[in-house]
Formats: C-alpha cells, sequence, structure tokens
C-alpha cells in the first residue's frame, strides 16, 4: 500500500453524515448495506477474472468514496487500474476487513450495542 494511500482514513463518517443531510438513521442506514456489498466484494475478489475484478472495483471506489471510506476508494482505484495486480487485490481486501470493523464498531456505538 503506497503511503498515500495509508495516509487516508478508513472511514470518516462527517463525509457520510454530510451526504446524508445529517440524517443518522440513514446513517446507520446506509452503513448496514455498505457492510453487506463489502462482504459480498471481499468474498468475490480473488475468485473473478481480472475483467470482473475490474467491475467490483469501479464499484466500490465510488461508494467508498461517497461513503467516507477514503482509503478504500483510494486502493479500489488503483485494482480499477491495475485488476491483475495481485498487491491490488491483497490491498483491497486488507481495506475492506478494516473497514467492516470500523462500520461494525461505530453501528455498535450508534445503536447502543458497543
Amino acid at each position: 500500500m503506497s503511503s498515500c494511500s495509508q495516509d487516508l482514513p478508513v472511514f470518516d463518517r462527517t463525509i457520510l453524515l454530510t451526504n446524508c443531510g445529517g440524517d443518522e438513521t440513514l446513517v446507520g442506514e446506509i452503513e448496514g448495506l455498505l457492510l453487506a456489498q463489502l462482504s459480498v466484494a471481499r468474498r468475490s475478489l480473488r475468485e473473478v477474472a481480472p475483467d470482473e475484478r475490474m467491475g467490483i472495483a469501479h464499484a466500490l471506489k465510488g461508494t467508498a468514496r461517497s461513503c467516507g471510506a477514503l482509503r478504500l476508494g483510494d486502493l479500489a482505484a488503483r485494482l480499477e487500474g491495475e485488476p491483475e495486480a495481485e498487491e491490488n487485490v491483497a490491498s483491497v481486501t486488507e481495506a475492506i476487513l478494516s473497514l467492516e470493523e470500523t462500520l461494525r464498531a461505530d453501528l455498535a456505538c450508534v445503536t447502543g450495542a458497543g
């Protein structure tokens, strides 16, 4: 992972909250949907051909950036450009795992389960 990507936050909740017009309920719903999408993407990335990886990476890039997952957005853009590079797959997978952990913790705090 480049130092530029490492400097980006795993998750900037203020971006998502701003994009949701300050609606905390909507933020929680989007976090749940994002967790589902991330799980599918993570399981699929190593199993699909590079052209399919490109499509997954493109979807992740847009979703991640609009939800405040800037590190994943940056790494997904790199994977989209070089879908055959296994180090890009590994970096995106690692970023997904970090984001999943962060989102679960955030959801637990918001719902009072944590």
